[in-house]
């Protein structure tokens, strides 16, 4: 492993603290802003604007925003019935939301929309 790739001095001086909450935020080498946030076993580096690889699904900041207007524009035209008949056919009598569910769907979205809205699509 070349020693310019090695992340160890970002560390100095940041020890884990269990039970504590340890995050900035950084300017990156690209000029853009990030958040940082001290794990156990390292370090999480997240971008505060857009995706970290550049690519726009569907024109949009993520996958999840996609769905999101999508779901909107078939509200605004009292289309909701027939998207929620194609995603769970049978609702909405064979399905019932649990509490919970729409909060973890929507972090769950906006940490890696990809794989999760894929799988149901």
């Amino acid at each position: 492993m070349a020693a310019d790739k090695d992340i160890s001095t970002i560390f100095e001086g940041w020890d884990y603290v269990p039970d504590e909450l340890a995050v900035r935020r950084i300017k990156g080498l690209d000029g853009k802003m990030k958040i940082q946030l001290r794990l156990d076993m390292g370090l999480l580096q997240m971008e505060v604007n857009g995706r970290p690889d550049g690519t726009r699904p569907f024109g949009t900041e993520s996958v999840f925003d996609h769905h999101t207007s999508l779901l909107a524009q078939h509200l605004a035209q009292g289309r909701l019935e027939g998207v929620l008949q194609r995603v769970r056919p049978g609702w909405p009598d064979a399905i019932k939301p649990r509490a919970g569910h729409t909060q973890g769907l929507v972090r769950r979205g906006h940490q890696n929309p990809g794989p999760q809205l894929a799988a149901t699509a």
